[in-house]
């Protein structure tokens, strides 16, 4: 058996005495993949879920997993928690960013699909901010922001920036994303 790398856990707090935790990381699962699992427990370390697969992207690396702080103060039928991960297809640390919505029980269903919120093969460290407090305007989601590291070229110079999305799921799954550049590490 593979030993799990890249462990990230988040908790939210349900009341005083019933809270959750999610836990994800990423499972070698062959030399050319790795798939990023996860799995919710209660506050007494009893189980809420098994281990579930969030992203098993054939022939590629699903590793560095962020998990948002909490999955909201709304609803539990809305709470999700935000989950930001690298799919490296060639296991050098960078990829795609992706992400996906998951619930506070961990039932996956259609409206938590996985989104891709970057198609440049150059991004690693992502990290994630709890939903925000307000609906994105024009839609019934609190986005979240995802934020990750660029690996950029500008003629021979090679150089990283810090750039974010606002990642939205929303009813339909499809993401709004405004990406800015944050910091330019020249």
């Amino acid at each position: 058996s593979s030993a799990a790398s890249d462990v990230y856990k988040r908790q939210n707090y349900l009341s005083a005495t019933n809270n959750h935790f999610m836990v994800a990381w990423s499972r070698q699962n062959s030399t050319t993949g790795s798939v990023l699992e996860f799995r919710i427990i209660n506050w007494d370390a009893a189980a809420v879920t098994g281990i579930q697969t969030l992203d098993a992207p054939a022939s590629t690396f699903a590793s560095q997993p962020a998990i948002s702080a909490s999955h909201g103060d709304a609803d539990l039928s809305v709470d999700l928690w935000t989950v930001a991960w690298i799919r490296d297809d060639n296991g050098n640390g960078r990829g795609n960013v992706a992400a996906r919505r998951v619930p506070w029980n961990g039932n996956l269903s259609s409206l938590s699909t996985t989104i891709s919120v970057t198609s440049t093969n150059r991004c690693s460290n992502p990290t994630v901010t709890s939903r925000l407090d307000e609906f994105l305007p024009g839609t019934n989601d609190r986005p979240s922001i995802v934020a990750w590291q660029e690996r950029l070229f500008a003629g021979l110079n090679l150089h990283h920036d810090i750039l974010a999305s606002v990642v939205v799921g929303g009813v339909s799954s499809a993401p709004v994303q405004v990406t800015r550049d944050l910091e330019d590490l020249n």
